[in-house]
């Protein structure tokens, strides 16, 4: 009787962790920063940034979603937004994009 107990508790405890999880899973932050980092580049490197920035000298962290990209005279900030997923939610790292903002000059 105890036996069948601690199996029904066992059942019971993985049904509601399993009907509780998310059905999105973001990667840890080291790893979800890296992509946004990445995207980021990319998206200055296939000619999003304008030319007013001139060469770029560093990329910077502000805060949550948000990146500078900074110029000898001017700035743009990179904000990464979620993409809306198509179909049903499925399990793995964020789907976004990168949108670059007007430069911001001195």
């Amino acid at each position: 009787m105890r036996l069948i107990l601690q199996r029904s508790l066992a059942v019971i405890a993985a049904t509601l962790i399993l009907a509780g999880s998310s059905a999105y899973a973001a990667l840890p932050p080291q790893h979800q920063r890296m992509a946004e980092l990445q995207a980021v580049i990319n998206a200055a490197a296939a000619g999003g940034v304008p030319d007013a920035v001139g060469e770029i000298i560093s990329i910077a962290y502000i805060g949550s979603d948000l990146y500078e990209i900074a110029g000898i005279t001017c700035s743009v900030l990179a904000r990464i937004v979620t993409t809306p997923q198509k179909g049903p939610p499925l399990v793995g790292p964020r789907q976004f994009e990168v949108r670059l903002e007007p430069p911001i000059c001195r």
